[in-house]
């Protein structure tokens, strides 16, 4: 089990047979062993010694996490209630609790402007050239930033790309590794694909064994480590913070994250500049992010409106022209039935 979690409770077998269970259904580990992990810390502080839960357990726990944010006490419930089933299936009653009302998203992300994002680009160009350090990952964050704004890839899908993920021929990048653990493809404009090619020469004259084996990672240190997405993190806020890019913490960005969320609503906009309707370029744009449902992409269609309201005008213009071609297909249709009706 990777990044495996040492459960301590007495459920601690049940639980890591749960995870492994879900685990092999396609289900994140993390997530599940963060979601248990207050749950059986709590029943090993009480010295809980039963293989079972009871209601009066239940309710305990819930009191302790009352003030976590309600989508983690959502989370963390609903993964709850999963293992109890699963302990009920084993033989073991357990109380089943009724999930809380789920919170509705208040996650506004932030959305970089063009000149943000090329201050964004220069800045790490910058750096890369002073670090010194042979540990430090700067020498990935200029061609890692211009990935994640050219594909709009989640930055823990970026990190998991290895060296054959990459197809020059096709123009794509195969990500292997994503959040709802489907196989997908990136696409790799000219630009991007000259540029990979460029740090792919760069990175292979680095006197370590193995950096281009097809299994190997993608992006990796001046050592040749793939870096934790902690590190990059790191490297990222101190771009911005150079950049003069205000660092506003508190969940409330700018993060890296940013840049895919950025991604989505710059392509929308080039689209709409183009002449595209602002809602059939949902389809286009939720395949682009990698999202399961398109309804997850709509969001991006409000922050467009409300950053750049001089769009709706031009949506306008070309709905009000498809409204007039139907208008007048309907009164030919009409037209031909009055004429068929008098003969």
């Amino acid at each position: 089990m990777s990044e495996s979690v040492n459960f301590k409770s007495v459920l601690a077998p049940y639980l890591t047979a749960f995870v492994r269970e879900h685990m092999m259904k396609g289900y994140k580990s993390r997530q599940l062993q963060s979601g248990l992990c207050t749950f059986d810390n709590y029943m090993f502080e009480i010295k809980h010694t039963n293989a079972y839960i009871m209601k009066s357990d239940y309710d305990k726990w819930r009191e302790k996490i009352s003030g976590h944010h309600p989508a983690t006490i959502y989370r963390e419930v609903s993964i709850l209630a999963r293992f109890l089933r699963y302990m009920c299936g084993l033989g073991h009653e357990c109380y089943i609790p009724t999930l809380p009302k789920r919170p509705l998203k208040d996650f506004v992300p932030y959305i970089y402007s063009k000149d943000e994002m090329e201050k964004i680009f220069n800045v790490a160009d910058a750096l890369r050239m002073e670090q010194k350090c042979h540990q430090s990952i700067m020498m990935i964050m200029p061609i890692l930033l211009r990935l994640l704004y050219s594909t709009g890839i989640r930055i823990g899908e970026a990190l998991s790309i290895k060296n054959r993920d990459i197809d020059f021929n096709r123009h794509v990048i195969i990500l292997n590794e994503t959040k709802n653990s489907c196989q997908r493809l990136a696409p790799l404009n000219s630009t991007m694909d000259v540029v990979l090619k460029q740090y792919l020469l760069y990175r292979n004259r680095m006197p370590i064994a193995g950096l281009d084996n097809p299994a190997n990672p993608l992006f990796v240190s001046g050592i040749g480590k793939s870096p934790a997405q902690s590190t990059v993190y790191n490297n990222f806020h101190k771009i911005i913070k150079k950049a003069g890019i205000l660092y506003k913490g508190g969940h409330k960005g700018p993060n890296i994250h940013g840049i895919r969320h950025t991604s989505c609503v710059h392509v929308m906009l080039k689209m709409i500049h183009k002449g595209k309707d602002m809602y059939c370029c949902l389809p286009v744009l939720s395949a682009f992010m990698g999202h399961k449902h398109v309804i997850d992409t709509e969001m991006y269609i409000h922050l467009t409106k409300e950053m750049y309201p001089e769009l709706i005008e031009m949506d306008r213009s070309v709905t009000s022209s498809i409204s007039k071609i139907i208008a007048c297909a309907l009164i030919t249709e009409n037209e031909y039935k009055y004429e068929n009706d008098s003969i």
